[in-house]
């Protein structure tokens, strides 16, 4: 699951980052991602895995709007 957290400044400009939770909530990480980038990178964060086909079984879940951080999670 994912959501977008923030937008922040960084060194090469704005930068977007998402909270990625696995579904069984046992792993929460943030991705830093440039929307703004002239080309589309192939590097993929440590411990990800690129999909070559889509896949209509495996559903993806989240949005890229702000959503506001909730404590209890």
């Amino acid at each position: 699951m994912f959501h977008r957290a923030r937008s922040e400044e960084g060194p090469l400009g704005v930068v977007d980052v998402y909270e990625v939770l696995s579904t069984d909530r046992t792993v929460r990480q943030n991705l830093f991602l440039s929307m703004y980038h002239p080309r589309k990178s192939r590097r993929l964060p440590r411990g990800y895995t690129y999909a070559a086909q889509f896949d209509p079984s495996n559903i993806t879940y989240g949005v890229n709007h702000i959503v506001p951080r909730v404590a209890s999670l």
